[in-house]
């Protein structure tokens, strides 16, 4: 009888309709940073999602302040561009989050390539990752509109 080691799941595979939603999931991130790298960043930091047609941050019309989203589409612009002192300038967890989009694509595709199921130690540090992200980004958040 084999004992299974503490951190490991059993080793299983997905199924082929699973493999081809690994695959979608890989491209999405690949997809966005695509378009991003097609905008012009905002010399402002803010608002370069308005060339995309949508609205303006319905947090800065309303509250008069910066939402924790504000910056994230010019900062995905700046780091598609190879730009990442700007992406990092405009909204570090923004370009935190790019990395991550990019890391989790490479996952995605080798799932849908060999149909493997990620480890659990790396599903558990892909968790701690994006809680990170969102730590800094909020974070940072917190200090551009903390009053000076």
């Amino acid at each position: 009888m084999e004992v299974e080691r503490v951190g490991e799941w059993p080793r299983s595979r997905f199924g082929p309709g699973w493999r081809i939603l690994a695959v979608g999931a890989a491209a999405l991130p690949i997809g966005l940073l695509a378009v991003a790298g097609t905008l012009d960043p905002s010399g402002s930091g803010l608002g370069t999602h308005q060339q995309l047609g949508l609205p303006p941050c319905s947090m800065r019309m309303l509250v008069g302040i910066r939402c924790p989203a504000c910056g994230m589409t010019t900062s995905w612009s700046h780091f598609a561009r190879g730009e990442w002192a700007g992406s990092l300038a405009v909204n570090p967890g923004g370009f935190l989050l790019a990395f991550y989009a990019l890391f989790a694509s490479g996952v995605a595709s080798r799932v849908g390539l060999t149909g493997d199921v990620p480890s659990r130690r790396l599903a558990q540090r892909m968790t701690v990752g994006i809680v990170l992200v969102a730590a800094v980004t909020v974070a940072y958040w917190g200090w551009t509109v903390w009053p000076n």
